[in-house]
């Protein structure tokens, strides 16, 4: 099957920019139908792809999230560099977490995060993470399955040091939170996992925001830009209208 690399999305509109960031494994892709939404309110949209991610699995097991980190820094540089002074960040699960990180860094004008944990996740669930992209990744490609089944056999257990550096980045976001004061937006879905439901408090309860809101889901799992709920991306343009 001729799969086509995923890319960045870069959507020109208005003055205030919205960098979009995607989850552990995903692309831009996923962020898709919330950059149209943003887009169509008349705002400038860019959803870059973390270094590795869409790639071979080689590729992916050679980068981890400092280079995450670094590919969201260079994408709110470039928007910066583009001339945009409003810059408002969204991440989705980790893409939130990361956005936390850069949020703490650069003072963006407004933050919003959908899903995005803060506390211990095992590392036998990190792993099934990368697994599942791998095989997800040679079953799209046509691998034969033998081929297939000799690559995952040869390359998991994962070495347990990037993951657990993942591991280490996202508990260490608790102690960014009194750092930000950016009017913020915490997301989640009711039907979710209650990490990522707990998390979401604890993110709401620990910004130094003085404008914060949070909103659950009743039917939505995780992946919230991928709902087919309206109200989802409805809240997230109205937020951001208060800040244009």
């Amino acid at each position: 099957m001729n799969i086509k690399s995923p890319e960045r999305l870069f959507l020109e509109g208005g003055k205030h920019a919205v960098l979009l960031l995607h989850s552990f494994t995903g692309t831009a892709n996923e962020m898709k139908r919330t950059a149209k939404h943003l887009h169509k309110a008349g705002f400038t949209c860019l959803a870059p792809i973390y270094a590795g991610h869409g790639q071979h699995p080689e590729k992916f097991f050679q980068t981890g999230i400092a280079d995450w980190l670094q590919t969201a820094r260079e994408a709110y540089l470039f928007l910066q560099q583009q001339g945009y002074e409003k810059i408002t960040i969204v991440g989705q699960s980790l893409g939130g977490v990361i956005a936390l990180h850069l949020a703490d860094e650069v003072a963006p004008q407004a933050l919003v995060t959908m899903s995005s944990p803060i506390v211990e996740r095992e590392l036998s669930g990190l792993e099934s993470r990368v697994k599942a992209y791998t095989t997800y990744y040679l079953r799209m490609r046509d691998i034969p399955e033998p081929e297939a089944f000799h690559f995952v056999a040869t390359h998991f257990p994962r070495p347990e040091h990037k993951l657990h550096a993942l591991q280490q980045f996202i508990l260490a976001t608790s102690d960014l939170l009194a750092n930000i004061n950016c009017s913020a937006l915490i997301l989640y879905g009711e039907a979710d996992a209650h990490i990522y439901q707990h998390s979401a408090q604890l993110i709401y309860d620990g910004l130094a925001s003085t404008t914060k809101q949070l909103r659950g889901y009743k039917e939505a799992g995780h992946l919230l830009s991928l709902a087919r709920i309206p109200e989802i991306h409805d809240d997230i343009v109205d937020f951001l209208a208060d800040e244009l």
